[in-house]
């Protein structure tokens, strides 16, 4: 057995699915893999199923080149077997990965990934990953109802499937709802311990409910294991709120932990950009938190050309303008900030997600304005 297929084995039930879809049955009970109950294969195509496995792999890496290059090869699967739904599906998945890059103008991906996802849907009315990765076409569109309608129909059909544990539990999270949302990002983190991005991505759900020293624990376990740029992102932001609730010499620490974070994170996008198919000058990850940071600790003209920036890249419609909003309220420029919020809503930006609940936002957070886009948000 490859190297990567075993790693598809070793990686957990979540990966077992995909494995199990392809490989004969008495194989798959020798593994001990009936507990994934596939209806039917997953494709025939030997071909298909590696060129799959190896763009799982590649948008397993959480970068722009990474995803780019996932998405050839998923698209190599599909050439192999066009009704491979589990491909199908992970091109729709891929979308969100680009978003985080701004790789292409949010609505165009949003469309793009509703096209694969419900097409996914089509071939594999029973893929538990066809149903989760429209659950997120949903979920971005503000169809809360229909988003959980099809993550319980994703964890109906795979209730070991741990990435629609965690997806789900964020938009319970995007509720304020902590508990429930949690209960849901536990199964996941059990179901799979191996997820070093969840990992991160979970590290996040933790900042977002305030939960700092837990999730600098969660972004140093997946570090340790993997070198991811969520997981730096959110120990940054991490610092930086730490450093503003403190004061004296501990406020100076956490902010310049946080700096450092930002540092690196922009010699990595740096590189990234460099190795991308189709590069992009974009630093909007790594300007948004030096922005962020020193605004926050009180360094206005520090903040200045990273702003500069981010605002350069909103006119070119590059950069969500949630992310330079963010900025705008923590320099006490708040009008502009919800000029921008307000922008954002107009197009459903996947960057509101979490506006109810991301510390980013308590500077605008008692605005009426502010309030009535929570409501139109229906959250």
């Amino acid at each position: 057995m490859r190297a990567l297929e075993a790693r598809t084995f070793l990686r957990g039930p979540p990966a077992l699915s995909h494995a199990g879809a392809y490989f004969a049955r008495p194989l798959r009970e020798l593994l001990g893999l009936q507990i994934a109950a596939v209806p039917r294969p997953a494709t025939t195509s030997p071909v298909a199923f590696e060129y799959y496995i190896r763009g799982v792999d590649l948008l397993e890496e959480r970068n722009l080149p990474g995803a780019q290059a996932a998405i050839r090869s998923f698209e190599q699967a599909l050439a192999e077997d066009p009704g491979f739904a589990l491909a199908e599906s992970a091109l729709a998945d891929s979308q969100l990965e680009l978003m985080n890059y701004d790789d292409a103008p949010s609505a165009v991906l949003q469309a793009r990934m509703r096209e694969y996802a419900e097409k996914a849907v089509q071939l594999g009315p029973d893929v538990a990953e066809a149903h989760a990765s429209l659950a997120a076409v949903l979920q971005t569109a503000w169809d809360y109802r229909g988003a959980e309608e099809s993550y319980k129909t994703a964890l109906r059909l795979n209730p070991r499937f741990s990435r629609a544990h965690r997806w789900y539990g964020g938009m319970l999270l995007q509720f304020g709802r902590f508990d429930d949302a949690f209960a849901e990002v536990g199964k996941a983190a059990e179901l799979d311990p191996y997820d070093f991005a969840g990992q991160a991505f979970t590290g996040r759900y933790l900042y977002w409910a305030r939960r700092y020293r837990e999730a600098l624990d969660l972004e140093e376990k997946a570090l340790s294991q993997k070198d991811l740029v969520p997981a730096h992102e959110t120990e940054g932001d991490v610092y930086c709120q730490l450093g503003y609730h403190s004061s004296g010499a501990a406020s100076a620490e956490y902010f310049a932990r946080a700096l450092q974070q930002a540092d690196y994170v922009e010699q990595v996008l740096r590189r990234s950009a460099a190795q991308a198919r189709e590069p992009s000058a974009s630093l909007w990850y790594s300007d948004r938190m030096h922005a962020e940071y020193y605004a926050l600790s009180g360094r206005p003209e520090a903040a200045r050309p990273y702003v500069e920036r981010l605002a350069t890249d909103v006119a070119a419609h590059g950069t969500s303008p949630v992310q330079l909003a963010v900025v705008y309220g923590m320099l006490g420029e708040r009008d502009a900030a919800m000029d921008l919020l307000e922008k954002a809503a107009e197009s459903k930006d996947r960057a509101l997600m979490y506006v109810k609940v991301s510390p980013e936002f308590d500077p605008l957070r008692n605005l009426d304005r502010f309030q009535a886009l929570l409501r139109k948000m229906k959250l």
